[in-house]
């Protein structure tokens, strides 16, 4: 992490309020200078086609990540274009997440084909790597509660190995150096978690902003 803007993605499993807390800091963040990437399936407008969760062979896998890269390029533009007037990139669900997504289906034995995923995002330069993670962690009884009703119970999404799994594919970055992660507490409020998060973001900018006038 050396440069600005600061890339910050907002990671969980669903129904833990990321885009709410997206959209907040996106406010409350001034006067820095920020910018906010809707999730993927807010920038499609509710879907449209979007890649069955589950694929039912290797070359539906190749295809949905192909076309999920595809939006990731286009909602990542106008973003990258503003990058040198932005201190702040909010990332509603980043790049992680296709990844997550496929090593949790592997961790529940619904699909294996993890590491081409990997490998194909990482030969790609559409992706748009976060510098830091701030993850929106719940007990899976939460998950259940917030739901209400948005997906049917025996959805992937609500799974509770499903989203152990996603967990576990972003509990590897712990301790890492170059991956930052911030674990969050989403059963907090979301004006407790956005201060939190604004004190973590803030923080890292000014360490930006030291580490460019020394150079």
């Amino acid at each position: 992490m050396s440069r600005l803007p600061l890339r910050v993605a907002i990671e969980g499993p669903c129904c833990a309020g990321k885009t709410t807390l997206g959209r907040g800091l996106e406010q409350e963040l001034q006067p820095l200078r920020t910018a906010y990437i809707m999730d993927y399936y807010e920038y499609t407008r509710g879907g449209g086609f979007f890649p069955r969760p589950i694929p039912g062979s290797a070359a539906e896998a190749e295809d949905a990540l192909r076309w999920l890269l595809n939006v990731e390029e286009r909602r990542t533009a106008q973003a990258r274009a503003a990058e040198n007037q932005l201190d702040v990139i909010l990332i509603d669900r980043s790049i992680h997440t296709l990844l997550a997504h496929r090593y949790a289906l592997k961790k529940v034995g619904k699909f294996n084909d993890f590491q081409s995923a990997q490998d194909l995002i990482d030969s790609s330069v559409i992706p748009l790597w976060p510098d830091v993670i701030m993850y929106l962690d719940m007990p899976q009884n939460l998950v259940h509660q917030r739901n209400n009703g948005k997906f049917e119970p025996d959805n992937i999404f609500i799974d509770a190995d499903f989203n152990q799994g996603i967990r576990t594919y972003f509990q590897r970055f712990a301790g890492v150096p170059h991956h930052r992660i911030a674990w969050l507490d989403a059963a907090n409020s979301i004006v407790m978690i956005r201060a939190i998060v604004n004190m973590h973001i803030g923080s890292l900018v000014s360490q930006l902003d030291n580490e460019k006038e020394v150079r």
